[in-house]
C-alpha cells in the first residue's frame, strides 16, 4: 500500500501439518532487503540450519542499492513471460531503465537476456539479433555476479538454439538450479533440453517440479502444460493448461 510493506511469513511442516514459526512484517519500501533477509536467517534458524558462508553472502547481498532500480526490476519482471512483441520490449524498456539507476544491477541485465531468449524461442522478432544480445546481457550479468541462476539460464537457452550444443546447454541449466533450487524457470527449460535429447522421464520429473514450485503463476502452468502437451502427456497438459486459463483467461499459452 503506497510506500508499506505488510508481510506475513509463515513455516510450516507441511507432512505433519505443524506450524514451526511465523512472523508478520510492517516495514517500508525502503527496507525490502532487510525483510529479506530476516525471513530468511528466522527460516533458516527455525530449521536449526547453520548458513555456510557463501549462503550467508548470498542472503546478506542487496541486487542494488537503488530502490528506484529495484521498483523498475519488479516491473519489468511482470512482462518477461508475455509471448507477445510488446510485452518483452515493455520488459526490456523497464530493465534498462533500472540499469541506468544502476549499471551493476546484475539481476536487470539477466532479465534483459531473459526478454530476448524468450523472444527468440517465439520468433516474435530476429532469432539472431534476439539471441546475440540475450548472450551478451547473461554475460554482463555473470561479470558482475558470477551466482545470477537466471543468467546461466539464458545462456543455456543460447547454447542450444543458437551454438546447436545440447550438452552445454545442460551445465548451464544444472548450473541455474545448483545456485537456486526454486527456480521454476529453470527447471522448466531443463525439461525442455531433456526433451530434445530423448530424455523423458527426467522432463517428466523437471515439469512436475518447475510446476511445484510455482503453482499460481499463470505463464509457468502455461509453459509447463506445453511441455506435458510435446512429451505427449495430454491428461496431464490438458489439466496443466486449464488451470493456467482459470488464473489468466487471456493468456497466450506457447
Amino acid at each position: 500500500m503506497g510506500d508499506d510493506l505488510r508481510i506475513t511469513a509463515q513455516l510450516i511442516d507441511v507432512k505433519n501439518d505443524e506450524h514451526l514459526w511465523s512472523e508478520d512484517y510492517d516495514r517500508k519500501f525502503e527496507n525490502v532487503f532487510l525483510v529479506q533477509r530476516d525471513i530468511a536467517t528466522k527460516v533458516a534458524e527455525s530449521l536449526s540450519v547453520n548458513l555456510l558462508g557463501s549462503e550467508k553472502k548470498a542472503v546478506e547481498r542487496n541486487p542494488t542499492n537503488n530502490l528506484a532500480a529495484y521498483a523498475l526490476y519488479l516491473k519489468g519482471l511482470s512482462y518477461v513471460h508475455g509471448t507477445d512483441h510488446d510485452s518483452g520490449r515493455t520488459a526490456i524498456s523497464y530493465f534498462e531503465q533500472a540499469l541506468t539507476k544502476d549499471p551493476n544491477f546484475a539481476e536487470a541485465h539477466a532479465g534483459i537476456a531473459a526478454t530476448y531468449s524468450l523472444l527468440a524461442f517465439f520468433e516474435l522478432i530476429s532469432t539472431k539479433e534476439a539471441l546475440e544480445k540475450a548472450e551478451t546481457h547473461a554475460r554482463q550479468a555473470l561479470q558482475i555476479n558470477d551466482n545470477v541462476a537466471e543468467a546461466h539460464v539464458s545462456l543455456g537457452s543460447v547454447k542450444l538454439l543458437q551454438d546447436l550444443d545440447p550438452r552445454g546447454a545442460e551445465v548451464e541449466y544444472q548450473q541455474a538450479i545448483e545456485l537456486s533450487p526454486s527456480l521454476a524457470i529453470a527447471h522448466l527449460d531443463y525439461a525442455w533440453l531433456s526433451l530434445f535429447l530423448g530424455e523423458f522421464e527426467r522432463s517428466k520429473i523437471q515439469i512436475k517440479l518447475g510446476i511445484s514450485l510455482d503453482p499460481l503463476s499463470a505463464d509457468t502452468l502455461a509453459w509447463g502444460g506445453a511441455l506435458y502437451l510435446y512429451s505427449r502427456n495430454y491428461d496431464d497438459a490438458i489439466e496443466t493448461l486449464r488451470s493456467s486459463l482459470e488464473l489468466e483467461p487471456k493468456l497466450r499459452s506457447p
